[in-house]
């Protein structure tokens, strides 16, 4: 019963999704979107700076009984000075966008730092896979249990 049930709600999307017809998206340009950036310095005496800039897009259907959507991403990326470690310099060339990760209506700061940590995220385990070795860091993290609260 459960398969025949995911099979007509799959069969639903698929008919939802072919009436919305073709969309187009187009990305809106804000006079007001500087560009911000969080700056550390290390002990060592090398700086790191992470870019994060908000991107917005509006989605747009044929059918007029479909809304517009507004999709927000965040453009991410860190300069470091020539003095850092080499190691520390491959993994700080990541360029990522990252999709609004909090609902529309909190502020735009926490989202631009909801976008800094998930990509402080990413560079910690490229910084892991880049000491450690992508297997070391798969059996480091076996042991650990994840909660949710």
């Amino acid at each position: 019963m459960k398969l025949a049930f995911l099979k007509n709600v799959g069969r639903f999307l698929l008919f939802w999704e072919s009436l919305k017809g073709n969309t187009t998206v187009h990305r809106i340009e804000h006079p007001d979107n500087a560009l911000g950036y969080l700056e550390g310095y290390a002990i060592g005496g090398y700086t790191v700076q992470i870019f994060c800039q908000r991107k917005h897009y509006r989605r747009s259907y044929d059918k007029s009984f479909i809304p517009d959507q507004n999709l927000m991403t965040y453009h991410v990326f860190c300069k470091i000075t020539d003095d850092a470690p080499e190691i520390l310099k491959k993994v700080c060339n990541l360029d990522v966008d990252i999709p609004s990760l909090l609902p529309a209506m909190v502020a735009e700061s926490d989202h631009r730092q909801a976008a800094i940590n998930a990509y402080l995220d990413m560079l910690l385990v490229l910084l892991n896979n880049e000491v450690f070795g992508t297997s070391k860091l798969a059996d480091a993290l076996k042991g650990i249990a994840i909660k949710r609260y």
